[in-house]
């Protein structure tokens, strides 16, 4: 499992969004034993919103043992003048 954990960890690393270049707002939206849902929106300085839908499982220490995002790139709004 730690494997599996440290490849996903590196593969986030080596396709880091620049600092300052985004802001994201999450919260939790239901919690069901050791599974969790957050929703939430990432907004990107270039223009690019996604809508998140994350799934969640945990394990008795509280680490995340599942993990799975669901998302919706939104589409640019035109520039106006």
């Amino acid at each position: 499992m730690s494997e599996a954990r440290d490849a996903i960890a590196e593969s986030w690393l080596d396709d880091q969004d620049a600092p300052g270049s985004w802001e994201a707002t999450y919260r939790p939206l239901m919690f069901d034993g050791d599974r969790a849902i957050a929703t939430g929106e990432t907004r990107y300085a270039d223009g690019n919103v996604f809508s998140n839908l994350f799934v969640l499982r945990f394990d008795r220490d509280g680490r995340c043992t599942e993990f799975v995002e669901y998302y919706v790139h939104h589409p640019k709004k035109p520039a106006t003048a």
